[in-house]
């Protein structure tokens, strides 16, 4: 049988759908500032600060109710370089997920998505990574939508604008962050 004849006839009679989801959520409650590194000893730093319990159960507590996983679903999530943000991306995908270990590391979290019902994972995705000066005109509007809510939509749909408009190109808009 030729193969590619079967396929394109199989296409040709099948209603194929796809479906692509996307939700932003900002991690939960992380270790205070003061937090000890136990591999060196030392303060940790912004970037290795952890979800606390109480920021696990906020994560699990934003999953989806009833997850079909009778349908061919791949699910990967992304969080910044901050191992918290990953962590929630992990906890959201798979929250109400029978089987998956929720309560232990970021590693045996994301190996227990990968070798689990999900087929998926977590990946850290650099464009995340914001380091806005807060005293810049583009920092100051930024601020204004973190505090009002809609951060996200303003970061993705007007970021770049602004910052053209503005005239600054230090300014790690959606698009031009990391180019």
């Amino acid at each position: 049988m030729d193969k590619a004849k079967h396929f394109e006839n199989k296409e040709a009679n099948e209603d194929i759908t796809s479906r692509i989801i996307m939700k932003f959520f900002r991690h939960g409650e992380k270790e205070g500032g003061k937090a000890i590194n136990e591999k060196t000893g030392e303060i940790k730093t912004n970037e290795e600060l952890l979800l606390t319990e109480k920021g696990k159960e906020q994560a699990v507590g934003r999953s989806e109710e009833n997850v079909d996983l009778s349908k061919n679903i791949l699910n990967h999530a992304f969080g910044s370089s901050k191992e918290r943000a990953r962590q929630t991306a992990g906890l959201v995908m798979a929250g109400k997920v029978e089987g998956v270990k929720k309560d232990g590391t970021f590693e045996e979290l994301q190996e227990s998505i990968k070798n689990g019902s999900l087929a998926g994972g977590v990946t850290a995705l650099e464009n995340l990574d914001y380091n806005i000066d807060e005293k810049s005109e583009f920092g100051v509007e930024a601020y204004k939508h973190f505090y009002a809510g809609d951060y996200l939509k303003w970061l993705i749909e007007q970021s770049d604008q602004f910052a053209k408009d503005k005239g600054d190109e230090k300014a790690e808009t959606f698009a031009g962050a990391h180019d």
